[in-house]
């Protein structure tokens, strides 16, 4: 049960980024399901130091927060430990063994990696003081750079290469703005960035950005109508995109209602141009405090609402719940 301040903050950013970042690698985890030696094994412990490239022989309990395979038997996960500290493995031998490349203490909400071949990859640390490591040797060094860009609050990244990627960083809320999202781009690996600007128009909130190619790309967002945003420029701008309406239409806030509706969308690119879209419509209840609507985090959702004595909160667990 959350305490009373926090039910009282609209979007917690920990919690949604965290959220968001173990969804993907849920999904990712169900794409590799049938693979049965995707299952490491870490060593307990540490002492959040960057230690050289060691062998993992003990159990811990741990939480996978991806997955890279370039080959069936060359791959990488990503694990956040109970401490709260990350690790990288890998493996040469179809998961018959693991490596421990890099470990740390974790972003504060998660991490995101990708690799690109046998030699290439990135690591980098979401939340506040972000960090990015990069590897040119199949992870058996690390560069490691502190992202600055736009302030370091990176809640979302995606590369798709080792020199072009995105970062998606939250500005802190001033006394006459309230916290956005400035989307950031860079085509030397982290060097130097440009500012995008703010990818969605002002009453909606940008959670999580993905792209496909250099000039295609999509995004979560939590915003005040059914549709998409989408890219066809590499970011420089951004088109909401009308989604189709389930049976019956989709909901609305009652007549009256202090709060309109609001739509998460979760706008993961397929093949080619093809996107597909989760769509989560909050309505605030009818005939109930709009406090009730409040919505903390996706996934989960977190919903307040009243029975008419005190209040009470629902927790709705999703898919990427689930580790």
């Amino acid at each position: 049960m959350d305490s009373e301040e926090e039910l009282r903050s609209p979007v917690r950013r920990g919690r949604t980024g965290r959220a968001l970042a173990l969804m993907a690698a849920s999904i990712l985890v169900i794409g590799v399901a049938t693979i049965a030696y995707v299952r490491p094994q870490l060593l307990s412990g540490g002492d959040g130091a960057l230690p050289a490239a060691s062998r993992f022989t003990g159990e811990a309990s741990y939480r996978l927060a991806g997955i890279h395979f370039i080959s069936p038997n060359t791959g990488w996960v990503v694990a956040e430990l109970p401490n709260h500290d990350f690790a990288v493995l890998n493996t040469v031998n179809g998961g018959g063994s693991w490596t421990r490349q890099l470990s740390g203490p974790g972003g504060d909400i998660g991490e995101y990696a990708n690799f690109f071949d046998s030699s290439h990859g990135v690591v980098i640390l979401l939340g506040p003081q972000s960090v990015m490591f990069q590897t040119l040797d199949g992870g058996k060094t690390w560069s490691r750079d502190d992202v600055r860009v736009g302030g370091g609050y990176v809640r979302s990244a995606d590369f798709i290469t080792l020199k072009f990627g995105w970062l998606l960083v939250q500005l802190a809320p001033t006394p006459t703005y309230p916290a956005t999202e400035m989307l950031f781009r860079t085509w030397d690996g982290g060097a130097t960035w440009t500012d995008l600007g703010d990818p969605v128009s002002a009453e909606d909130q940008a959670l999580r950005i993905m792209f496909i190619t250099t000039h295609r790309g999509w995004l979560y967002s939590l915003s005040s109508g059914p549709y998409a945003y989408g890219t066809d420029d590499g970011g420089d701008s951004w088109r909401p995109v009308p989604l189709p309406a389930p049976a019956g239409g989709w909901p609305s806030a009652p007549a009256g209602s202090l709060t309109p509706e609001q739509f998460f969308v979760a706008a993961r690119p397929t093949m080619g141009a093809g996107v597909a879209a989760t769509v989560v419509p909050i309505t605030p209840p009818k005939g109930r405090s709009a406090d009730g609507g409040t919505v903390l985090g996706y996934p989960p959702l977190t919903i307040r609402a009243f029975d008419g004595g005190g209040s009470v909160t629902y927790v709705y667990t999703t898919f990427g719940d689930a580790s």
